[in-house]
């Protein structure tokens, strides 16, 4: 694979081969998640999860708002 110029694309895509690699296929997406953010975090990255997004469907706007809780995911519309 070719080294990427950008030096954080590069940092972000060693953090995500670290995190499959140690974990291997097949879990949940959830899975994945909690160990990339913790590796880049582990790698001096700031990390925000679950934030909020916008999102249009048939000149409807929604906004979807994730918010985690102990763990328990509350969505807010």
């Amino acid at each position: 694979m070719e080294k990427t110029k950008d030096p954080l694309s590069y940092k972000i895509i060693g953090c995500a081969m670290e995190v499959y690699n140690a974990l291997g296929p097949g879990l949940l997406e959830a899975a994945y998640e909690k160990a990339l953010i913790h590796e880049l975090q582990l790698s001096g990255l700031s990390v925000a999860s679950h934030e909020f997004m916008i999102f249009s469907h048939r000149s409807h706007e929604t906004k979807v708002i994730r918010v985690r809780s102990n763990d328990k995911e509350q969505r807010l519309t």
